[in-house]
C-alpha cells in the first residue's frame, strides 16, 4: 500500500489544480523574462504555484512541443485569423489601403522594390481577398522586413515591451464614436 502512495506522490500534476489561462500567461511572461532555467524567478510571478509545480509544467510543455504537429499553418495565418481581423473595418486594414493608395514612394526608374505592391498585398491578405503574387524582389524585401520585426520582438528582454505587446493582444479592438451634443428645439 505504501508503494502505491509513493508512486502517486511523484505524479503531482494529477493531484494539483489545473493551470488557469492567466497562470499560463504569467508562466509565458516568466519564461520570456527569466528563461526556463530560472524557476525561482518565474515563481515570483506565480506565487500560488510551487517551484516544483512550475518546473513540472515547463517539462510537460517541452514534451508537448516536441510531439506537436510539424505541419502547422504559418504564424501569419494565425495572426490573420485572430480577433483583430474578424471585423472587416479595422484600422489596420484601412491604414494599409491608404498607404497603398496615397503614400509617395521614391520614383526613381532604377528602383527594384515596389512598396505600393507590398502594401496592396498586405491589405488584400488582411481582408481575406484572393492574394496577388508578389514579384521576387518584393518577396525578398517583405521577408527581410518580417524577419527583422520577429527578431526585434523575440530577442528583446525589456519587460516594458513584453507588457505592452501583451496589453495590445488583450485589449478590445473596438473603435468608439460619440455623437454630438443634442440640442432642444
Amino acid at each position: 500500500m505504501t508503494d502505491t502512495v509513493n508512486e502517486n506522490a511523484g505524479c503531482s500534476s494529477s493531484f494539483e489544480k489545473k493551470w488557469t489561462r492567466s497562470e499560463k500567461l504569467l508562466l509565458l511572461k516568466g519564461l520570456k523574462l527569466y528563461s526556463h532555467k530560472n524557476i525561482p524567478g518565474i515563481s515570483t510571478l506565480i506565487p500560488n504555484r510551487s517551484q516544483e509545480n512550475i518546473e513540472a509544467m515547463i517539462n510537460e510543455l517541452k514534451i508537448r512541443s516536441k510531439t506537436a504537429k510539424k505541419d502547422k499553418q504559418p504564424l501569419i495565418n494565425d495572426w490573420l485569423q485572430s480577433e483583430s481581423f474578424k471585423n472587416k473595418n479595422t484600422l489596420i486594414r484601412q491604414a494599409l489601403l491608404f498607404i497603398c493608395l496615397f503614400e509617395k514612394h521614391s520614383s526613381s526608374t532604377d528602383r527594384i522594390y515596389d512598396y505600393r505592391e507590398i502594401y496592396r498585398f498586405l491589405y488584400k491578405l488582411t481582408c481575406g481577398y484572393e492574394i496577388p503574387k508578389l514579384s521576387e524582389q518584393n518577396q525578398e524585401i517583405f521577408y527581410e522586413a518580417l524577419s527583422e520585426v520577429i527578431q526585434k520582438i523575440t530577442n528583446t528582454h525589456h519587460q516594458d515591451v513584453i507588457l505592452y505587446l501583451e496589453k495590445l493582444l488583450n485589449q478590445k479592438k473596438n473603435v468608439k464614436t460619440y455623437s454630438g451634443k443634442k440640442t432642444s428645439k
